[in-house]
């Protein structure tokens, strides 16, 4: 069940790097980074080398520059390392515009370098300033978690997650713990759980995926209808109901729940060419041909052999209708 909900997220966890880099093993099983050098060129390295020659290097050049510090910093603790980016995390507090999001990546930090007595003194004076956010709250959970304190961890999250149930890293962590406790119920049970909270429209969408990948469509419909009602849905979650309502042959729930919430300046264009094979399965030619127009405005070389098919499978099935 967590793994059918971990695919459902569909999300890479770890932040991107300025650096594009993969962690793989060498035949010697040391591990090693992928990555490019200046020229694009790609290269394994030590993680060792990839500290200092791209890590400490790009900390220093966007010590000015709060999202690309912010990314270096977290692609670090990603690789593993910590006590490196404590100044950087540091700075983040100083100058990220997004003082919740500065404050709990340098609370991480300082847990994961052993001080989780000056990462939680950092998140209570962050809370003095900006209240009990969401955000502060769950990097308040992950210091509890670190000491072994499992119950106070949870309740922390649960509060994060009243105050802000759309969040996925914390969907998913509070729904890892319920299947540790109790199995598939507790899974499920958590689940509709957090779908009942008011706004709650991410876990009501994933709700909504678990029923029809149970066979379940017409109350997945539902689900859906209702998670999309809020307007709020974003183009990941609106892909990966796309893709499922396409693996399940559901064309026409993927005609009507995605097809007025897709918008191709906006959303994943995969989303859009999963849409225009429903319409053109399900003979809308008129919807079809038109977000056909839509897409070929995006401009988007990778997308013209596609959509040049489309073209001619709707210009064939119109051409058709007119000899019938």
């Amino acid at each position: 069940m967590l793994k059918r909900l971990l695919s459902l997220f569909g999300a890479d966890t770890t932040s991107p790097s300025p650096a594009q880099r993969e962690t793989i093993a060498d035949p010697e099983g040391a591990a090693l980074i992928r990555t490019q050098d200046d020229y694009g060129r790609e290269v394994s390295i030590t993680r060792d080398e990839w500290r200092d020659k791209y890590l400490l290097p790009g900390l220093q050049l966007h010590w000015d520059d709060p999202e690309a510090l912010h990314d270096l910093v977290q692609s670090g603790l990603d690789e593993g390392f910590s006590s490196e980016l404590k100044l950087a995390s540091q700075r983040l507090v100083e100058i990220d515009p997004d003082r919740e999001r500065g404050h709990g990546l340098h609370s991480l930090v300082l847990t994961k370098s052993g001080l989780p007595d000056k990462a939680e003194a950092t998140l209570h004076a962050a809370m003095h300033k900006l209240g009990k956010t969401p955000g502060l709250l769950m990097a308040l959970a992950r210091i509890q978690d670190a000491r072994g304190k499992p119950e106070r961890a949870a309740s922390l999250l649960w509060q994060a997650l009243q105050a802000d149930p759309n969040r996925d890293e914390a969907i998913v962590w509070w729904l890892e713990g319920k299947q540790r406790e109790s199995g598939d119920a507790g899974y499920r049970e958590a689940l509709e759980a957090l779908a009942a909270l008011p706004g709650a429209w991410r876990a009501t969408l994933y709700l909504a995926r678990t029923r029809l990948a149970e066979g379940h469509g017409d109350e997945a419909r539902d689900l859906a209808t209702r998670a999309l009602a809020r307007g709020e849905v974003d183009s990941e979650a609106l892909a990966l109901l796309a893709q499922d309502l396409r693996q399940a042959q559901r064309m026409d729930l993927l005609a009507e729940l995605v097809g007025p919430h897709y918008r191709p300046e906006r959303d994943d264009p995969r989303t859009g060419l999963a849409l225009l094979g429903a319409y053109l399965a399900l003979d809308m030619s008129g919807e079809g041909e038109a977000l056909l127009a839509q897409m070929s405005e995006l401009n988007r070389p990778e997308l013209e052999p596609r959509l040049m098919e489309l073209v001619r499978d709707f210009a064939a099935r119109r051409a058709a209708r007119q000899d019938a």
